[in-house]
């Protein structure tokens, strides 16, 4: 088999049995994350593994458009024209939306956080506010785990599925910092394309797609929501290798959509 879609995928999710799992990786989907950013456990042996999750975190917000922003009013006028509709900025000031927004610590970014916002009425997609209210009751962040333990039932969960890594570059980090040649450029490795089993890696994959075609969101807003530079989304050498945010406020408006 290939690459589940997305509604495959999230049948197979809620096959998982043990409830703390399913919505780590329910949570997983929705913040286009890496497995470390959602676990806190590891093995003494597992020398590579950094888990963030302990800081892992979601407050509710309301939100309003800002039309003072030009960015936000590009951006609803953008979905309007889309939409066929008239851009009636009178109206659009008046919408009002709660929102879950995650604060992530983005694993390979040496920790720097991006802030993720998702609606919570659940008519957009039901398992934001599942997992709003899930992590809203745990006594600890994140989801007490490996990531041996969430591989052996993503191997279980997905089997059949798989997904390929197209080439790009990758920053070089050793010991927590960015590493640079004599000229100050930064160093990276070229990883070359191949086709892998679908596992936890799989689901960031499989969002930022969804995020791309069905939501139509920005190289930029994909690279502040999913925590990679600018360079990785767009498969370019772009000079643009730092982490690169756009606020959740600019790309809220193109989530507000139903399947």
């Amino acid at each position: 088999m290939s690459l589940p879609n997305v509604l495959e995928f999230r049948q197979r999710v809620e096959t998982i049995l043990n409830i703390d799992q399913k919505i780590a990786y329910k949570t997983l989907h929705l913040i286009c994350g890496r497995v470390g950013e959602v676990i806190t456990e590891k093995y003494p042996s597992d020398k590579t593994a950094n888990p963030t999750g302990h800081k892992l975190t979601v407050t509710k917000e309301t939100y309003q458009p800002d039309l003072n922003d030009p960015q936000e009013r590009d951006t609803w006028t953008f979905i309007k024209l889309l939409q066929g509709q008239p851009v009636n900025f009178n109206e659009i000031a008046n919408i009002k939306e709660e929102v879950a927004v995650f604060h992530v610590s983005t694993e390979k970014r040496l920790g720097l956080t991006r802030i993720i916002g998702l609606p919570l009425n659940p008519q957009y997609d039901p398992w934001i506010k599942q997992v709003y209210d899930y992590l809203s009751q745990k006594s600890q962040n994140g989801f007490q785990f490996t990531r041996q333990e969430m591989w052996n039932t993503a191997k279980t969960t997905f089997e059949g599925f798989t997904y390929t890594i197209h080439p790009y570059n990758r920053a070089v980090i050793k010991n927590g910092e960015y590493q640079y040649d004599e000229k100050g450029k930064l160093l990276k490795d070229k990883i070359k394309e191949k086709t892998k089993n679908f596992t936890d890696q799989g689901i960031r994959h499989l969002r930022n797609l969804e995020l791309k075609k069905f939501y139509g969101l920005t190289p930029e807003e994909r690279a502040g929501y999913g925590g990679w530079t600018l360079a990785t989304v767009t498969g370019t050498s772009a000079a643009q290798d730092r982490y690169e945010e756009a606020p959740w406020r600019i790309y809220f408006p193109k989530l507000l959509k139903q399947r």
